[in-house]
């Protein structure tokens, strides 16, 4: 009987270990660290200097970094982790975006004051011969699919440029074989777009300029309400301000104040409908409700983050930051810090995109002139 009791008294044990056990593994917070991540592994080889913006190519499975010193966009293969091509373009490249009616990256460049076009048909990727003139030091670029609209933000200038590029290809065609006919008279075999000056520009018609009294920074698309988000910060006063763009009318429809000074970074999560806008002086990310703008919460960072973008994963919608003065990637769940970053990112890091087809993060750092990537693991939820 006594060794019935031990072993009755034993099984009750398990049974208590196994309920909590369950309890436990079912918790959020163990459900919020479920999905494994990968110490970060880092590009250097063939990266130019100071990459900033960065953009994954749906169609190809490859990603382009904007170089600002070094006036190149670089490719690399997403699965092999290694740059496979280099581009050369304008001054002070800082950010790009796809057109994927065109299955053209419009890369926008700082310094020159224009747009450059690569041409993804092509294998290997060529930068056309031909370039469109923006506003004064433009920062961001946005392509809208179906109004066939690039939306570029011009910080000196205080301008937004939106330029009707549903003709744009032929335009393009055009240049390029003006300029390819007079490469073979010559016996030019330079193939840069920024060779190209005065025969290679593109004047679009049907374009128009936003004016705005703040200095304009990055955008968002909201197919939800078809507008376009853009954040403006006030030069004199530091104010910072949401505004959203009619996408029928290229008007502004809507300006919200945002949580403090100096937001910058935004990401729009067409999934769940949500808005976020992540806030440097505060070290927050706002959440709003994408169909109203109405505001939901603040999501705290650690201090000294400075977010400066942010990307979603499409496999779990969870949202990964990163911050200028951090060496870290954050990530929200279920809009809440899971307390979890992960370390050992370049310096001052920039621009970060989700690659769906190899389940990568990569994220530019531009004082190391790096690439950090990490493996997001889903599907082996490996630990």
């Amino acid at each position: 009987m006594e060794n019935s009791n031990e072993l009755y008294g034993w099984h009750n044990c398990c049974h208590i270990v196994f309920v909590i056990l369950l309890l436990v593994l079912c918790s959020p917070i163990f459900l919020l660290a479920s999905v494994a991540i990968y110490a970060a592994t880092t590009i250097s080889s063939n990266v130019g200097a100071q990459p900033t913006g960065i953009l994954y190519n749906p169609d190809n499975h490859l990603i382009y970094v904007a170089n600002y010193a070094s006036s190149t966009v670089s490719i690399i293969n997403g699965s092999t982790e290694k740059v496979v091509a280099t581009l050369l373009v304008g001054q002070g490249p800082s950010a790009l975006t796809y057109d994927k009616e065109h299955h053209y990256i419009y890369v926008v460049c700082r310094v020159s004051n224009d747009v450059y076009i690569i041409d993804t048909t092509t294998n290997p990727n060529k930068v056309m011969s031909a370039t469109i003139n923006v506003g004064s030091q433009p920062i961001s670029a946005l392509y809208v699919p179906g109004s066939h609209h690039l939306y570029v933000s011009n910080t000196k200038s205080k301008t937004i440029s939106v330029l009707d590029i549903g003709n744009i290809a032929t335009s393009v065609k055009k240049i390029s074989t003006k300029v390819s006919a007079a490469k073979n008279a010559t016996k030019d075999n330079v193939t840069k777009g920024e060779t190209i000056t005065n025969a290679g520009r593109i004047s679009i018609k049907n374009n128009s300029t936003i004016t705005l009294t703040s200095v304009p920074y990055f955008f968002a698309y909201n197919r939800d309400v078809k507008g376009i988000y853009v954040t403006q910060i006030d030069n004199t006063t530091d104010i910072g301000t949401l505004s959203l763009i009619n996408e029928a009318s290229n008007k502004i429809a809507l300006n919200i104040p945002t949580d403090g000074n100096h937001t910058l970074g935004i990401s729009y999560d067409s999934a769940n409908h949500l808005l976020y806008l992540l806030n440097q002086d505060s070290n927050t990310v706002s959440v709003l409700n994408g169909i109203n703008s109405i505001f939901i919460k603040n999501i705290q960072l650690p201090l000294d983050v400075n977010p400066i973008s942010a990307a979603s994963s499409s496999l779990d919608n969870n949202l990964y930051v990163v911050g200028i003065t951090s060496t870290s990637v954050y990530r929200i769940v279920q809009n809440t810090y899971d307390g979890h970053p992960l370390t050992g990112l370049g310096n001052s890091p920039f621009g970060i995109a989700y690659d769906r087809n190899d389940d990568k993060m990569f994220v530019t750092s531009i004082d190391n002139n790096t690439i950090s990537v990490f493996s997001l693991n889903h599907s082996t939820n490996a630990p």
